[in-house]
């Protein structure tokens, strides 16, 4: 596509440049990873830790339609 390219702001082309360098970290570490360059314990996960954050968080209550949204909305 290259749309850095085609951008003349260079704020943008400083944001292309970061996004681009962010998505570039996961393949690397694959890379590395499958290269056997960190060891064949260094993904192993000893202890499975729940946080139960879905029980802390209260859900709204459920409505069919969108008529509550406008409920007290003055024209």
């Amino acid at each position: 596509m290259d749309i850095h390219a085609k951008v003349d702001d260079p704020r943008v082309k400083n944001t292309l440049e970061f996004i681009a360098g962010e998505e570039k970290k996961p393949k690397a570490f694959l890379v590395n990873y499958c290269d056997g360059n960190f060891g064949e314990k260094s993904m192993r996960i000893s202890e499975v830790v729940d946080n139960k954050i879905a029980d802390l968080n209260a859900f709204p209550p459920l409505y069919i339609g969108i008529k509550h949204i406008f409920h007290g909305w003055k024209k």
